[in-house]
């Protein structure tokens, strides 16, 4: 019996221990919402205006101060129903913050992404108005948190900012490129800095790199510095990182948090690091520590997670942990192939009688199970047959424009450009795209693409009858430059069109995050 259906039964039912007096039982919800101290008290005036209107409504709103955290908890509370329900879309609304935007674009500068002189002036715009502006270098966005008569005003002096020049962009693994030295990160990426200016670095934890802003030299000149061909300096004492230093950024923590290993981190440096680890796993997953130079052995629960993130911010970790969970078990789960559905449902197991149908729990589209598909009363059999000139028509489509399925999960690849290491969209794994080898890890890749082809740029080793220097080659792509768009469009007839759109159907579902699984959340990590 589920809490509903209890409290419906046991309300103003008759108690003997009551001498025959009837209990009142009423069902309370409560939506608990945790976000940083300064973002509440830039929405305090804001939130206690609802509050009043929620005690109107007979709902019950408190805030709780952490005592060691920069977090403030707000809850709500009330009965079942629509009164509840908005006003927890309220609650969740004005507390997402505004994404900032100017003629309709969203304000970014590629600068934002580090600690430096353009998010210090964004920091000290948000102080002048009394508000609070946060960014998210995932989204490559800003938030506004504050008063509505402001927000005008932060947008005039933002956008001016944003729209200075930008210079070209470089970016540097620095997994990849700092193997070959034998000096610290911290050392080797602050001498980038003293060499070209602290402007022209910036460090992305998200993807482990440091984007150089300049020019094709000072490209190069970084290259030389991380890999080891400059001249280490004398006084490495820079090189130890202080304890309130932040690991990802390596500057002081902003905004900071302490861990249980005492590194401290930068509040939005230590969410992108915890979002970037649950993105990127390819076992069980994990959020280790990043301190003392990606060398701390400790690794968080997700109880310690949970202290240390906003609600939004654990959320999308669970969503990028379950989606990855799925990702790497396409054998074991499906998604709803229905447009615009992200249900997961556990395939069948084929050791067990099985009924071969199911009912999606968020479309409620009756599935077959053996098929994936819903074919109303056709069996596989006929159903298979409809949509059989589709496959070929998709099949040659993908051939004409050298689309090609990911050898583990099958998701289709397209590659345009770039070096021959490619990484599946669907199960992650890493790819050779000369020979389609599989590896887990990028560095393995590399090393592949070097020793067995030559190297890895995208024209390297190029397969007879590609390579560039190939003047016949060049002479019959011009001639047959017209007629490309002609034979993709003979190769789609328009009676195929339904059961294409299928097949297109599916590829678009095929990877989404299943918000109606019905999986337990593990206690600490998933194993693979």
């Amino acid at each position: 019996m589920d809490a509903n259906s209890a409290s419906s039964s046991l309300n103003n039912s008759v108690l003997e221990v009551l001498h025959k007096g009837r209990i009142t039982v009423e069902l309370v919800q409560s939506a608990k919402v945790k976000i940083t101290r300064d973002v509440y008290e830039a929405l305090k005036a804001t939130i206690d205006e609802r509050v009043q209107v929620w005690k109107d409504d007979h709902l019950s709103f408190r805030t709780y101060m952490h005592p060691t955290q920069p977090f403030v908890t707000l809850k709500l509370e009330g009965g079942q129903g629509r009164v509840f329900a908005d006003a927890c879309r309220t609650l969740h609304d004005i507390t997402s913050g505004i994404v900032l935007k100017s003629g309709g674009q969203t304000l970014w500068h590629p600068a934002l992404s580090g600690n430096g002189t353009t998010y210090q002036i964004i920091l000290a715009i948000a102080e002048t108005l009394e508000v609070v502006i946060n960014r998210d270098k995932s989204e490559r966005q800003l938030k506004y948190y504050g008063p509505a008569n402001k927000m005008h005003e932060a947008i005039n002096h933002i956008s001016r900012v944003c729209s200075a020049r930008n210079f070209d962009e470089y970016q540097i693994d620095l997994d990849r490129h700092l193997q070959q030295s034998t000096w610290g990160t911290r050392a080797r990426i602050g001498t980038v800095a003293n060499e070209l200016g602290d402007h022209a670095v910036v460090v992305d934890e998200l993807s482990r790199s440091i984007v150089i802003r300049g020019t094709v030299e000072d490209y190069h000149r970084a290259l030389d510095i991380l890999e080891g061909r400059f001249n280490r300096p004398d006084d490495d004492s820079d090189d130890r990182l202080d304890l309130s230093d932040c690991p990802i950024c390596f500057e002081p923590a902003y905004n900071p948090i302490t861990v249980s290993c005492s590194h401290s981190y930068c509040l939005d440096c230590f969410e992108g690091h915890c979002q970037a680890a649950a993105s990127n796993s390819n076992g069980a997953f994990r959020v280790g520590c990043y301190g003392a130079d990606g060398k701390c052995p400790a690794i968080f629960k997700l109880k310690e997670l949970k202290g240390h993130l906003t609600s939004r911010a654990f959320e999308q970790l669970l969503q990028s942990s379950f989606k990855e969970y799925v990702k790497r078990r396409p054998g074991e789960f499906r998604y709803c192939p229905q447009p615009d559905c992200d249900s997961v449902y556990r395939s069948p197991d084929p050791n067990k009688p099985s009924t071969g149908s199911y009912t999606c729990r968020k479309c409620f589209e009756r599935l077959c199970t053996l098929c994936n598909a819903e074919h109303g009363g056709d069996t596989c059999e006929e159903y298979q047959d409809k949509v059989t000139r589709g496959r070929e028509a998709l099949s040659s489509v993908k051939t004409q424009l050298d689309i090609r399925d990911c050898p583990r999960c099958r998701t289709p690849i397209e590659k345009r450009d770039g070096c021959n290491h490619m990484q599946c969209a669907g199960c992650s794994i890493h790819i050779c795209w000369q020979c389609m080898a599989l590896f887990e890890e990028q560095r393995p890749c590399y090393d592949h693409l070097v020793k067995e082809h030559g190297g890895w740029a995208g024209d390297q080793n190029a397969p007879e009858g590609d390579d560039a220097d190939d003047e016949d080659d060049d002479e019959v792509e011009d001639d047959d430059e017209v007629e490309d768009d002609d034979e993709v469009e003979d190769l789609i007839d328009l009676e195929d069109f339904d059961a294409i759109a299928h097949f297109q159907t599916l590829i678009n579902n095929n990877y989404q995050i299943g918000n109606q699984m019905d999986l337990d959340h593990p206690d600490d990590h998933i194993d693979a």
